[in-house]
């Protein structure tokens, strides 16, 4: 097993988040990934917190901060399995889900249903410019939530079990909660970090590629794509997901560290001199500060 996946969220903790630092114990010529900053971020499922598993020590953790407040909107969903049945709509300046919600059905309370479906934890959540499905009568909203509901004891066990180390049994969680509601996204990013804890690296980049797939401009999926491409050796493949994040937000250092890391090992020393350089400009005194001016201080040395 890649030394990185024995490191990559084994250990149970901070609610928060999730981290994994990939840190090299021999010289860059025989670099063996032990994982990137990996920062796999809270979500939330029908109106219940995500839980998250940290693999990084709590003080690393807290020297970051959460990510979520300066994430864009969410993007388009992937079409339903029904589509005939839905309708989508662009929420407008102003407007929440029980809003829509009493347009639609004649029912204010609606909203929470809506906001499930969508999975959205409160129905006043979304901004403006975020497109959600609307089922088209109020009986499909309701099965639909009540479906979603259904996976939502499932899932959170699940999420439990893999804060506890328990991976095995997470998996077996997850994968129920998934059946039931294979469109959403909740499980099936937490199953797929549950495959990296057991070292099941095939199913978690295929389980994550599929996340990313249903949230393309998702920062912070596209990044846990490429920790997970990391994990897998394709290196180029984890560079696009690195390069992606940092698109989508400029500021996140996380993924500018990920994208040095994939250069680097790579063997494109010049890039990855520069992304190690712009990294060290982002944040010249964080946690992983030493590591990247090793890094680059080797690719000095070489020359």
């Amino acid at each position: 097993m890649n030394p990185c996946a024995a490191g990559f969220l084994n250990n149970p903790g901070y609610n928060g988040s999730v981290e994994v630092s990939c840190v090299s114990e021999t010289e860059v010529k025989s670099l063996r990934i032990r994982g990137g900053p990996c920062r796999l971020p809270i979500r939330r499922f029908g109106g219940a917190p995500f839980r998250s598993v940290s693999a990084f020590p709590l003080h690393l953790l807290l020297a970051l901060a959460l990510l979520t407040t300066c994430a864009p909107p969410p993007p388009v969903l992937p079409p339903p399995d029904y589509p005939d049945q839905m309708t989508l709509y662009t929420l407008q300046p102003g407007e929440t889900l029980h809003d829509l919600a009493e347009r639609s059905y004649g029912d204010r309370s609606l909203g929470w249903s809506l906001a499930i479906v969508n999975e959205f934890p409160d129905p006043g959540m979304p901004e403006a410019g975020t497109t959600i499905y609307i089922p088209n009568s109020p009986e499909i909203l309701v099965s639909m939530a009540q479906q979603r509901g259904a996976a939502k004891r499932p899932y959170n066990r699940g999420t439990v079990l893999l804060e506890l180390g328990r991976n095995r049994e997470a998996i077996r969680q997850l994968e129920q909660a998934l059946s039931v509601v294979p469109e959403v996204v909740a499980p099936r990013y937490h199953l797929g970090v549950a495959y990296l804890r057991e070292g099941r690296v095939e199913e978690a980049v295929m389980e994550l590629e599929e996340v990313a797939r249903r949230r393309p401009l998702d920062r912070d999926f596209r990044y846990a794509l490429g920790c997970a491409y990391l994990e897998q050796g394709t290196l180029e493949a984890a560079r696009r997901q690195f390069d992606q994040a940092f698109r989508f937000d400029n500021s996140f250092a996380p993924a500018q560290f990920g994208l040095a890391l994939a250069l680097h090992l790579q063997g494109k020393r010049r890039d990855a001199a520069k992304a190690w350089r712009g990294y060290l400009e982002m944040d010249p005194t964080g946690d992983w500060a030493e590591q990247a001016r090793r890094r680059l201080m080797s690719l000095y040395e070489e020359d």
